[in-house]
């Protein structure tokens, strides 16, 4: 298929307030160069050297969409297993790629944020609604109770997701004030909590973990954090922040929990066998689930005793030998992760129970390190995908089985690849997926 709809840029594209910096004017051109394929089976697809078996580029630019394949793309229809989706639209921005994962507000909006910019697009059309230049983004953007979309950067900033109007502008926490912000942990509501450094007199100086009223716009709380690996996860009563080990040794993980409201260390934990290189998340009620490379592990989380259940991978590697699980997502009782020799599970995160493993055998040629892919979930819990390097895979979340497949000509599997890994969000009926010079909205179903 062709490419979708390609709009205009320029001055009229923007909407909201003033702003500083150069403006941020994306290239629309459609690229010459592009081909999107998938495959269904082993059936689809021609074979490149140095990548996969199923890449292919094109000379020249594919026909535009006729009327008909245009209203075909937004209707249901019958696909084989494994066929890709007819994108919705494509919406090219070339050497602007997105930094940070697409963020959907509200099934209308798709949210891309850049270096230098964070620019709307209309789900359901791809044009662009607007571009908010000289924000200096520095970190993933997040929702604030629906309603407001918040970037960190040259501060925190609040814009109005239909339009890009900013809403308001808080001084703290920019790029070059004595508290900046440094990464997010987690959102709740009204609440975020993030890691800021403070500098002093003689340069960089420590960590700090701070709460953030959005809507009162005032700091809650700040309290110290331990150097070297943070990140955040959020229990029922508890925000659990793992840290780099210090005297527990070298390379070593450590949980340690502070009562949501005022910040109070309430425990820490350090887990067996967990490393500053496993992969963590929770299913937000006390169980830590950790990918520790062929194994993943669930821990009750306020006791560092032995795990409560491990489960092994599925996948292999392109050694044959068993591949390292990629970070895991928990969605209501059940945690999805995928393995790096392309196997998709399904485990009870509370017990560990398996609901379902599926080994797919993809036919890829042998990678020397591929990365695991990341692990998505719709919703409403239907859909599960699995996104790699060079491609995105949609599956049914009740048995696992292979729905589509789909990449474009640009992505570039190889180790030492230059391109990005694609960056995916998804709503219970649509797909984002950003590249390093295009975004494609595809249909889930």
């Amino acid at each position: 298929p062709g490419p979708g709809p390609v709009h205009e840029a320029g001055a009229a594209a923007r909407t909201g307030g003033a702003s500083s910096g150069k403006t941020f004017a994306p290239s629309l051109s459609p690229s010459r160069r592009r081909l999107l394929l998938g495959v269904a089976g082993g059936t689809a697809g021609v074979a490149v050297g140095g990548g996969a078996t199923w890449l292919a580029t094109a000379p020249d630019a594919p026909a535009p969409l006729t009327q008909a394949q245009r209203l075909a793309a937004h209707r249901p229809s019958r696909r084989l297993p494994g066929a890709p989706p007819t994108p919705l639209w494509r919406y090219d921005v070339k050497g602007v790629a997105s930094t940070y994962a697409p963020l959907i507000w509200r099934d209308a909006v798709a949210v891309l944020t850049g270096r230098r910019a964070v620019v709307g697009v209309d789900l359901r059309t791809g044009k662009r609604l607007w571009t908010r230049d000289g924000l200096r983004p520095a970190g993933q953007p997040w929702v604030a109770d629906g309603d407001a979309l918040v970037v960190p950067g040259d501060g925190l900033v609040a814009l109005e997701p239909r339009t890009g109007r900013v809403r308001w502008r808080s001084s703290d926490f920019r790029q070059d004030a004595r508290s900046s912000f440094t990464g997010l942990l987690a959102v709740d509501g009204g609440t975020v909590w993030f890691t800021a450094t403070i500098r002093g007199e003689r340069g960089t100086g420590d960590r700090v973990v701070v709460a953030y009223d959005v809507h009162e716009r005032a700091e809650l709380w700040r309290g110290p954090l331990a150097a070297g690996l943070n990140e955040g996860h959020l229990l029922k009563d508890a925000l659990v922040v793992m840290v780099g080990g210090d005297r527990e040794g070298a390379g070593t993980k450590k949980a340690v929990a502070l009562s949501r409201d005022r910040g109070k260390e309430l425990w820490q934990r350090v887990y067996p066998g967990m490393t500053t290189k496993g992969l963590v998340t929770t299913d937000a009620r006390r169980t830590l689930i950790a990918a520790l490379g062929t194994t993943l592990r669930g821990f009750d989380a306020a006791r560092d005793k032995a795990a409560l259940w491990s489960v092994g991978s599925k996948g292999k590697g392109p050694k044959g030998r068993p591949a390292d699980f990629g970070l895991p997502l928990v969605h209501g009782k059940t945690a999805y992760v995928a393995d790096g020799g392309f196997a998709l599970h399904a485990i009870e995160a509370a017990t560990g129970e398996i609901r379902w493993q599926r080994v797919y055998g993809f036919v890829m040629k042998a990678l020397v390190a591929p990365r695991t892919p990341d692990t998505l979930v719709s919703p409403a819990g239907r859909r599960i995908l699995m996104a790699g390097d060079a491609e995105v895979d949609a599956f049914d979340a009740e048995d696992g089985s292979l729905l589509w497949r789909f990449t474009d000509a640009g992505a570039d599997p190889g180790p030492r690849s230059p391109s990005p890994r694609r960056k995916v969000a998804l709503t219970d009926n649509r797909v984002v997926v950003a590249g390093s010079g295009s975004v494609y909205a595809l249909p889930l179903d």
